[in-house]
């Protein structure tokens, strides 16, 4: 059977804005009309694409067919521009999920190069390294940068180098929280910083120091560059 590319992107759509209203205003349609649409390609193939709570939830099938609509999109697109057909005035929107110390560091200028070869709208989507992957296994964004090998379901994993951190601390939180060196006690009193809120990275490196990181103070300040 094949897939409608049209029924597929409203699905892919609606998805990506979460609501089928939004999804309408993009797409310039009604929402009757993008609802249609997914009854229409739900009943093709049997199987329901979305859950319709508030933001809408994508199911298994329907990250299946948001992969396929959004792969399309930039294949048909890239097919357009070496054609040299349309006007460059409409391009693929990929969604791509980065952990907060990559968009600090090296992936800004990545991107840069791939949006200028492929015309491509980034939207980019920022989460810890260790939670990127459930972004693109419920067909939020199409790829991401994760600390997880395995590779998530119909996709492929690449593995693009290694980050190391190092705990640091700054003078002052030494003088005032570890006078007497880094110890479980100090630890345990002194506040972190967290990133992202879902962050794991500190939790894993104070239980290797023996303190439970679940109950000591923290800051959270949502990127590397504050």
């Amino acid at each position: 059977m094949n897939i409608d590319a049209t029924l597929a992107a409203t699905v892919a759509t609606v998805i990506e804005e979460g609501t089928l209203d939004a999804a309408a205003r993009r797409l310039h349609v009604t929402p009757s009309a993008v609802s249609q649409r997914i009854k229409q390609l739900e009943e093709q193939l049997g199987q329901r694409l979305i859950v319709r709570t508030k933001p809408v939830r994508a199911t298994a099938a329907g990250v299946v067919v948001a992969r396929f609509a959004q792969r399309v999109a930039l294949v048909e697109h890239d097919a357009s521009r070496d054609l040299g057909l349309g006007d460059g005035s409409t391009r693929p929107r990929l969604a791509v999920a980065v952990n907060s110390d990559s968009l600090a560091s090296w992936i800004l200028p990545a991107l840069s190069r791939f949006a200028a070869q492929h015309d491509v709208e980034l939207d980019l989507h920022r989460d810890d390294q260790e939670q990127t992957a459930r972004l693109l296994e419920d067909g939020t964004v199409v790829a991401a940068v994760t600390s997880r090998a395995e590779a998530v379901p119909g996709c492929r994993s690449t593995t693009l180098g290694s980050m190391t951190f190092e705990a640091m601390a700054s003078p002052e939180w030494v003088g005032r929280w570890a006078p007497d060196g880094i110890t479980t006690d100090a630890l345990s009193r002194g506040p972190r910083i967290d990133f992202d809120r879902s962050a794991v990275l500190q939790l894993d490196w104070l239980r290797h120091h023996g303190v439970d990181g679940h109950h000591t103070p923290r800051h959270l300040v949502p990127s590397t560059h504050d």
